[in-house]
Order: structure tokens, then sequence, then C-alpha cells
């Protein structure tokens, strides 16, 4: 922004923070919160309901590898036959 400081240009953007917070708060008063809509949970797809811990970056098949069983009874047909 040309022709402000670093100073009013930081007092700017604290009163507009301070501003929305504000009326955040306001809108408020009564401290009720909304309930939790389960059917509108459910029937939409990019919920949170739906593959929950892919979403948030938890694979549950990361270590799966030390799980493989390897066996010569599994891996050749003279073993599968017995």
């Amino acid at each position: 922004m040309k022709g402000y400081s670093g100073i009013q240009l930081y007092n700017v953007i604290y009163f507009f923070i301070a501003t929305r917070k504000l009326a955040e708060k306001s809108s408020n008063v009564e401290k009720k919160y909304p309930r939790r809509d389960i059917i509108k949970d459910y029937s939409s797809y990019d919920s949170q309901v739906y593959a929950p811990m892919n979403r948030i970056g938890v694979y549950l098949d990361a270590g799966a590898e030390k799980y493989v069983v390897d066996s010569k009874y599994t891996n050749t047909l003279d073993g599968m036959v017995e």
C-alpha cells in the first residue's frame, strides 16, 4: 500500500481483526451453540465422517509390511500342494 508506513498498516490490520472478533462475539450473545446435524454430516461426502483418518493424514496401512507372512508353504506350488 503506497503512502502508508509499517506502523500505520499494522494499526489498520489490527483494527479489522479486532472488529471481526467483536462482531463474532456479538452475534452469539446468549451463548447458544448450534446442535450438530447428524443427517447433514452423513449425507455429504466431503464430511469428516467418511474416511476420517485419511482426511487428517493418518493411514492405517502405513505399517502393514511388517505383518507379511513369508513362508515356503505359501510361496511355492509344492508348498501349496502340501
